[in-house]
């Protein structure tokens, strides 16, 4: 609060008080009232004056500048601000600090509202997906062993199965550690499990997978690994069918303190403008042009995960020479020592 503003704020109080010290002083020197004594006065009331209107600018200027410091502080929280600033012992502060308490209040019933209505529908769609997916694995079964039919439409219900669980991981992003249960994994079997979901799909591209063989154990939790790494190759499936002769490599490296999973495509890359991008939210970039059902979605799901599991996510790419994502796991030694140091 500015000094000059705030005088200037009150400069008609201060003349009305003027105006009557000056008639007090008035009356006083007609009734001859000693000089010295009438000297004493006027100090007197000059110095309770400055006193009074020091102390209240003071309380004023503690009040606000610390209000407008918290709503600096919180941001889009501002509403907040009323449960952590103290009360003020003025009245116009106090007629503030009810105003805001009424906001505040409001604030919080429209909260717990919006929350309650956000929770309903995430329960719905959960409940919706797990419904939808019995008739589709119904069908599924029932098709299986039917070779006459047409493969697309063997792919179509995985493509569909796909969208669903998409769908399902996504309003579960959130709150996704509520449904993990961390064990050693071998990663040979999680490659395995999706690689024979995505195996009409690779036939139907003509794209040779390269799998490798491998004793590796990371920590982790089975299912959700399972949904990144179909993700992964999802997107590789997308993009590597402009390749020549299109191959997607998987390859497991490992040193003292982690276990690294790269896939590796040869289709059309990513531009060095979009790389730092491609996981944000909702963002195709160029390549979703190739590919107008790409919702941007994929990656951004991946990378969350990976995050929440703990594991690591780094992805190198060269325009026209293809793809690497690489998943990085600690190694259950590393946690170990972890634990142990803290």
């Amino acid at each position: 609060m500015q000094i000059g503003k705030y005088l200037q704020s009150r400069i008609w109080q201060y003349f009305i008080k003027g105006l009557v010290g000056l008639l007090l002083f008035f009356f006083l020197w007609v009734f001859r009232l000693p000089t010295t004594m009438l000297f004493m006065l006027v100090l007197l009331m000059l110095g309770s004056f400055l006193l009074i209107e020091s102390w209240e600018y003071h309380q004023r200027n503690s009040y606000y500048r610390e209000l407008f410091q918290q709503l600096d502080q919180l941001q889009e929280q501002g509403l907040l601000v009323r449960s952590i600033i103290a009360n003020p012992k003025f009245y116009e502060g106090q007629l503030v600090n009810e105003e805001l308490q009424q906001v505040y209040q409001s604030f919080l019933t429209q909260l717990r509202s919006s929350q309650k209505q956000a929770e309903d529908f995430k329960d719905f769609i959960e409940l919706w997906i797990h419904e939808v997916k019995i008739p589709l694995a119904t069908l599924q079964l029932s098709l299986y062993n039917q070779h006459h039919l047409p493969i697309e439409m063997k792919q179509s219900l995985q493509q569909l199965e796909d969208y669903l669980d998409q769908v399902l991981y996504f309003t579960r992003a959130e709150h996704a550690q509520k449904d993990y249960l961390i064990r050693q994994v071998p990663l040979q079997q999680v490659i395995r499990q999706v690689a024979m979901r995505n195996q009409a799909r690779l036939l139907k591209e003509k794209i040779q997978l390269q799998a490798p063989s491998t004793q590796a154990i990371v920590t982790t939790d089975q299912k959700w690994l399972a949904y990144i790494l179909n993700q992964i190759l999802d997107n590789a499936i997308k993009y590597v069918h402009t390749a020549t002769n299109p191959t997607i490599e998987l390859k497991v490296v490992e040193n003292d303190t982690e276990i690294q999973l790269k896939i590796s495509d040869n289709g059309c890359g990513i531009s060095a403008s979009d790389l730092p991008r491609v996981f944000d939210k909702s963002f195709t970039g160029e390549n979703g042009r190739l590919y107008p059902k790409a919702t941007g979605l994929g990656l951004y799901l991946v990378k969350k995960l990976t995050t929440q599991l703990g594991h690591g996510l780094k992805i190198d790419s060269t325009l026209q020479q293809g793809t690497t994502v690489t998943l990085v796991f600690a190694k259950p030694s590393f946690y170990a020592v972890v634990q142990k140091n803290n």
